[in-house]
């Protein structure tokens, strides 16, 4: 498990030797965090980049997160399935492990969490709906608080909307 500290702070936010969130990087292969920045990785239209400050500053702050694998789900209206990389086939959603990354965590865990590893992808209780861990936990510096969500003032594709779920601030808080 490794840790990923990001680059930089927010400016004026922190004193110059504490960091305000610290991603521990648990699947070895995710795709490291990239901080967000001014034109929302190029995909905002370039009149709003020109002249609107409030979407510009909006789109530069946090850090995007990637699924640590390139995967596929299709939902029927009842039953979930879904498929990755390489595989070639579908396979029902409940509750699924990143490959190979069970053994992995129990190798590393302590004892009493062993065989606890979070799930990569589960279908939830209400009919459509998945969630999908990238791979990390973020730990935020004592009385920051974390807020994950999709890009700011981007329209979404069809098909899908991102849920936003934040922490509330505890001293050395973690989620």
């Amino acid at each position: 498990m490794n840790t990923v500290t990001p680059p930089e702070t927010v400016a004026g936010a922190a004193t110059s030797t504490s960091k305000l969130i610290s991603f521990h990087r648990f699947i070895s292969t995710a795709r490291l965090p990239q901080r967000a920045d001014r034109s929302a990785a190029g995909s905002l239209p370039t009149r709003a980049f020109r002249y609107c400050e409030p979407a510009t500053s909006a789109a530069g702050f946090g850090y995007y997160l990637f699924p640590p694998i390139g995967f596929s789900v299709q939902w029927d209206g009842h039953d979930v399935v879904w498929t990755y990389e390489g595989v070639g086939e579908w396979f029902p959603l409940s509750a699924v492990q990143f490959p190979g990354f069970s053994d992995t965590f129990d190798a590393a865990a302590p004892d009493d969490i062993k065989g606890f590893s979070p799930p990569f992808l589960g279908a939830l209780q209400e009919p459509g709906l998945i969630q999908l861990w990238t791979g990390y936990v973020a730990r935020t510096a004592p009385g920051y608080s974390l807020l994950v969500r999709p890009p700011a003032n981007l329209p979404r594709r069809g098909g899908y909307e991102l849920f936003e779920v934040s922490s509330k601030p505890t001293a050395g808080s973690a989620r």
